[in-house]
């Protein structure tokens, strides 16, 4: 991880601390310390405006690739060749069903669903 970082950051990043945990162990200690009422988890906070909106634009421009990549789901054609043919637009509109079913993250992935039905033109209601 160290040498990642000093190829990617050369001169940004300085190693501070090498810690090795367990992570089975840390989780036992977080459940413990929680059950004894030591834990005081944060609360939740949105995610600032100005971050959404990088996340917002790094995810169109992942779909916006993501239009001319062979999916297997497609039969291995892009989604916009699959957009091409009847059998192609069904299985599209399976896939993309199911994109709005369970959305990256939990998040809801309706933007995301109708940038691609704009892009390929596709009818909006499905």
């Amino acid at each position: 991880m160290k040498r990642e970082i000093a190829k990617r950051l050369p001169g940004a990043a300085i190693l501070v601390e090498t810690k090795v945990t367990d992570p089975y162990e840390a989780l036992a200690e977080r459940r413990r310390q929680r059950a004894s009422g030591a834990l005081d988890d944060e609360p939740f906070t949105p995610t600032p405006p100005e971050l959404r909106e990088i996340e917002d634009d790094l995810m169109r421009q992942h779909w916006g690739e993501w239009l001319d990549t062979p999916v297997p789901a497609l039969g291995n054609k892009t989604p916009r060749q699959a957009a091409r043919s009847a059998g192609g637009r069904e299985r599209l509109e399976a896939l993309l069903a199911d994109f709005a079913r369970s959305g990256p993250g939990g998040r809801d992935a309706t933007p995301h669903v109708t940038f691609i039905r704009e892009k390929l033109r596709l009818p909006k209601d499905r």
